[in-house]
């Protein structure tokens, strides 16, 4: 019961803030293109205040912070428990002497990370708006088929009665998850674009330089074709 309650919470503040953020501007799709960095930010100033923005980006700053630390811990345990069952070097399952910490693994976490955005810190391009769209797409993608397959391998294994659940946990629930994963999945695959922005960037480029021409020269090959909004021929 408590784990529908969190996930019935979750949606709820998901929904109500998704709302809000509509419901601030008449067209939140233009304002977002111009400065996606900072919708979020305008709309609390706009519906709580100018003193929101501020606090609302102190907050996002720790937020960022303990979201790399709990990765780092993540990816580290991960190598970890992969080294401990040889399917990575043996290394990676070295622990620290005296502290007990997978050191290795943590090591090679922090030079991965450093590799992959030392190339947006020479270009001086800004990592949450050119790197996380594409990893976030690729991340929904990847932990939406991996819960399907959980919900699979349940339905599997209560068939082989390999757990002594209930018809509801072993079978209707995961089933019906299963399903509703199956089309968030197709959905996510046919709106990829809009879910990475990948055919953003130019318009992300041209706002961040406040060069309105550019930003409309980057909508017009976007536009072009049909639609409400395409260029004419």
């Amino acid at each position: 019961m408590a784990t529908y309650s969190a996930l019935s919470l979750l949606v709820l503040v998901f929904m109500g803030s998704t709302w809000s953020i509509v419901a601030a501007f008449d067209d939140v799709q233009t304002v977002a293109a111009e400065d996606p960095g900072s919708l979020i930010f305008r709309t609390a100033d706009i519906s709580l205040g100018t003193w929101a923005g501020g606090a609302l980006s102190v907050i996002v700053a720790f937020s960022f912070l303990a979201s790399g630390v709990a990765f780092h811990n993540m990816a580290s345990r991960y190598m970890f428990a992969l080294g401990r069952s040889r399917l990575l070097p043996s290394r990676f399952a070295t622990v620290h002497r005296r502290y007990g910490t997978p050191y290795i693994s943590g090591a090679v976490q922090i030079a991965i990370s450093i590799i992959l955005l030392a190339p947006f810190v020479i270009a001086q391009s800004d990592p949450i708006i050119n790197l996380f769209p594409a990893v976030s797409g690729i991340t929904s993608l990847s932990l939406t088929a991996l819960m399907i397959g959980c919900c699979i391998s349940v339905v599997t294994a209560s068939f082989k009665r390999l757990v002594n659940e209930g018809i509801w946990s072993a079978r209707l629930a995961p089933t019906i998850a299963g399903v509703g994963l199956t089309s968030i999945c197709a959905i996510i695959i046919a709106h990829y674009q809009e879910v990475t922005g990948s055919d953003s960037r130019c318009r992300a480029d041209a706002a961040a330089a406040s060069d309105r021409r550019n930003l409309r020269s980057c909508d017009l090959p976007a536009r072009s074709g049909s639609g409400p909004g395409a260029a004419p021929g």
